[in-house]
């Protein structure tokens, strides 16, 4: 997510949309393969897997504002917007 927040500028909900559609797909896939060997998918599976998602999306929502913040405080100028630009001219 973070890359995809730095590198492409999009709205927020289609940066997430993009994030987690293939890691979504492949959890499905082995979800299935789980309870075809006879595992049960039980609450606690559940519940860990909406909050890994949870603290994914924080942590990296909070780590881009802090990154954006110090570069608007330093250089007067986002660090996300500084870096795209960057990018532009050459990586």
């Amino acid at each position: 997510m973070i890359v995809f927040s730095s590198t492409i500028s999009l709205k927020y909900s289609k940066i997430v949309f993009a994030t987690f559609l293939q890691p979504l797909v492949t959890l499905a896939i082995f979800l299935v393969f789980w309870q075809q060997t006879g595992h049960l998918i039980t609450f606690q599976i559940v519940t860990f897997i909406f909050f890994s998602i949870a603290t994914t999306l924080s942590s990296s929502y909070v780590f881009l504002h802090f990154l954006d913040r110090i570069g608007k405080k330093t250089l007067g100028v986002r660090s996300l917007t500084l870096f795209r630009a960057s990018c532009s001219i050459g990586c």
